[in-house]
């Protein structure tokens, strides 16, 4: 429908008011969400656009520490740096280029732990979790792009 004049615009808006019963009939009766679209959780499933998500992961605490890490440089002439999460923490807040940011981001014990666990699932390329029957222990990679 044209909606260049104030008339159109009226005509079309009573059209919709007039449809909106039997809209809303079939979405609660008839409307059956497709399989690939059904969510557990939700009902419906969510979708994140790449690129926004990418973003907003850009921001988290976790890509901050991984920011930190890569400017700590804790794993000197080994690769791949193994340690606890204790340790690391404790790397970052001694070391003159990350205490300040550390300090800040890392305000409780476990927070460098907890951190690591979400990039070992976000980020399994650089953070692997290394756990042993005596000690949690993590694995990180450099970034070959950051050397």
């Amino acid at each position: 429908m044209p909606l260049e004049s104030p008339g159109e615009k009226r005509a079309f808006w009573g059209q919709i008011e007039k449809e909106l019963p039997g809209f809303l009939y079939f979405l609660l009766y008839d409307y059956r969400i497709p399989e690939k679209l059904r969510d557990r959780r939700f009902g419906v499933a969510t979708f994140h656009h790449p690129e926004l998500a990418q973003h907003l992961q850009e921001l988290s605490p976790q890509a901050e520490l991984l920011e930190l890490i890569d400017l700590l440089k804790p794993w000197g002439t080994l690769d791949p740096w193994e340690g606890s999460s204790k340790e690391l923490r404790l790397q970052l807040l001694n070391h003159d280029s990350t205490c300040d940011d550390a300090r800040r981001l890392l305000k409780y014990p476990n927070a460098c732990g907890e951190y690591l666990g979400d990039l070992a699932k976000s980020h399994p390329d650089r953070v692997k979790d290394g756990r042993t029957k005596h000690a949690r222990r993590w694995i990180v990679f450099r970034a070959y792009d950051n050397q």
